[in-house]
């Protein structure tokens, strides 16, 4: 989730009782490679962080010559990015209360209207519900399409049946290939 992804306390994914906590995230490195000087440690070096293929890498060159202002409007454009997928992480949580366990699997009933983005992140939860890493683009916005359209579809092992109200979510057989 990009920016976002980046909070200062998150949800493990996979690991609904076990929080990631972040709490410096809107420290400056130098501010923490001060502290840690300080302390006299030596901070950890990750050579990736000078590498340049990596985007990250040029946009924090990019940055680290720009003034101030532009570099603060970013730290305060992720921090509204954060607040935002909070938002939906709220709404994700209030519509999973109608996401119903049953012996196969799962039912879920999306009311009308709902947005595409908290489908999807609903949908995401019933893949880690499953055990299952959870595809995040082109293939879960197909298979969210296909339920919205009456149809079925699999996606990771597990079978999305969206012919009928509420949709059902069942693993997949497992395939049997002795011929």
């Amino acid at each position: 989730r990009g920016l976002a992804g980046m909070r200062s306390r998150a949800k493990v994914p996979g690991c609904a009782d076990l929080s990631l906590l972040r709490p410096m995230l809107d420290w400056r490195r130098a501010d923490l490679l001060a502290v840690v000087e300080a302390a006299g440690l030596t901070a950890a070096d990750d050579p990736s962080n000078r590498d340049s293929t990596f985007e990250r890498v040029r946009i924090r060159a990019a940055l680290s010559s720009s003034d101030a202002f532009i570099t603060n409007g970013f730290a305060d454009s992720a921090r509204h990015l954060a607040q935002a997928d909070g938002a939906l992480e709220w709404a994700v949580d209030n519509i999973w209360q109608d996401v119903q366990q049953t012996a196969e699997g799962f039912t879920w009933n999306p009311p009308p209207g709902l947005p595409q983005v908290i489908a999807m992140r609903v949908l995401e939860r019933i893949l880690a519900a499953f055990g299952r890493c959870f595809p995040r683009g082109p293939s879960l916005v197909r298979w969210l399409a296909t339920l919205q359209e009456g149809g079925v579809a699999t996606l990771g092992g597990i079978k999305g049946d969206g012919r009928r109200t509420p949709w059902r979510f069942t693993r997949t057989p497992e395939r049997n290939d002795k011929g």
